[in-house]
């Protein structure tokens, strides 16, 4: 769901925090303040961005963010947001006390060379978000061990943060010619494109263009084309909540309905309809 006027920020706590169980996760879309102020506590915060860009400063450095990045601040840090007056951005924000994993705890004790941006693939920001239905629905359904089945969700996130961290690679060098061709796929994914056309369009052989884009951004081109549309299609489906999945497979170029689902139940783990579903949920 998006707001009619993306200039104005909207903060909402979908989980208060309470003595027994000091959890906090915040909801966050709009344009933050430019710059945001610092901030400090005691607590470990994790910043999950959905959607929009930007950059954090997390002690000593700034982080550029983007589409399914996770921010690690651990206690005890001065962190800011830092994104530009015309920027839009989309996160939840869990902040909660180490201590409340118990014996786990030491899982929060991050080497200092842990990294602090990470990207998620499209099934472990649903799987993310997944976690964070689960919190919210334990909390409100008030049943036996409530407690415990949260702090069983967020060592789960905890987990899946540091399974993340060991694909972590140093930041790749920019290409421009990749850089044009993202550009390209950016104005024509939702039509028919393949790896042949692209190469033709830019006057290079397309076994090159298959090595070098996989080199520079990490898939292959198949692969970057159908989690974009893919992205596409969870983005559609908050949104536009009337709208027929098959319809917007369509609209993001996979007008194979069939194929679409198998690929999207690929990418996220979950298939459109239960995507939709966990959606509504997260955002009601």
């Amino acid at each position: 769901m998006l707001l009619d006027n993306t200039n104005k920020p909207v903060s909402t706590p979908v989980f208060e925090s309470s003595a027994e169980c000091p959890v906090k996760i915040l909801y966050v879309q709009g344009a933050p303040p430019f710059p945001g102020p610092l901030a400090y506590h005691h607590e470990m915060e994790i910043q999950y961005i959905k959607r929009g860009q930007g950059a954090y400063f997390i002690r000593d450095r700034n982080y550029s963010f983007h589409r399914n990045s996770l921010l690690v601040i651990r206690p005890d840090e001065i962190h800011r947001i830092d994104i530009g007056l015309s920027s839009y951005v989309e996160k939840y924000s869990f902040c909660f006390t180490v201590g409340f994993l118990g014996e786990r705890s030491h899982l929060t004790d991050l080497p200092e060379d842990f990294p602090r941006l990470l990207e998620l693939t499209e099934r472990e920001a649903t799987a993310i978000e997944v976690i964070i239905r689960n919190i919210i629905e334990e909390k409100d359904s008030g049943q036996p061990y409530w407690v415990e089945v949260i702090r069983s969700e967020l060592l789960r996130l905890i987990l899946l943060i540091r399974r993340a961290a060991l694909r972590h690679e140093p930041q790749r060098q920019e290409n421009p010619l990749i850089n044009e061709i993202l550009c390209y796929i950016e104005a024509s994914f939702r039509q028919e494109v393949t790896l042949w056309q692209v190469a033709e369009h830019f006057s290079v052989s397309s076994s090159h263009l298959s090595r070098l884009f996989k080199k520079c951004s990490g898939l292959n081109f198949k692969q970057y084309l159908t989690q974009r549309r893919i992205a596409e299609a969870k983005r559609l489906l908050e949104d536009d909540p009337d709208r027929k999945v098959s319809v917007i497979a369509r609209d993001v170029g996979q007008p194979d309905f069939a194929l679409f689902n198998r690929s999207f139940k690929m990418v996220t783990g979950l298939t459109p309809s239960d995507y939709r579903k966990l959606s509504y949920r997260l955002i009601k």
